[in-house]
């Protein structure tokens, strides 16, 4: 198919607490924490999540999709992936 597109990494950002996937060991040890949409015990620092971001033409980036809670991998990544591709959705292949 030739498709290109960026993978940009969290990595070493605070990313991941802004998206409530990550936690400190201080919020870990409070018993519950905000995550998928409600407050819920959870057993590691870390959380299942992808989200999905465009960027336009003159560089303003838009947040198009956020998936948590083991949603990303219950799907083929090949039908996921693209279709959540922002503008190949609504376009016809």
């Amino acid at each position: 198919m030739g498709w290109r597109f960026h993978w940009v990494s969290s990595n070493s950002t605070d990313f991941n607490y802004d998206y409530q996937v990550s936690m400190t060991k201080e919020e870990l040890q409070k018993g519950e924490v905000y995550y998928n949409y409600s407050t819920q015990k959870f057993p590691s620092e870390e959380r299942p999540g992808t989200s999905v971001f465009y960027k336009d033409a003159t560089g303003n980036i838009f947040h198009t999709y956020s998936s948590y809670a083991r949603a990303w991998t219950s799907s083929s990544a090949l039908t996921t992936g693209s279709t959540l591709r922002p503008k190949v959705a609504t376009k016809r292949v």
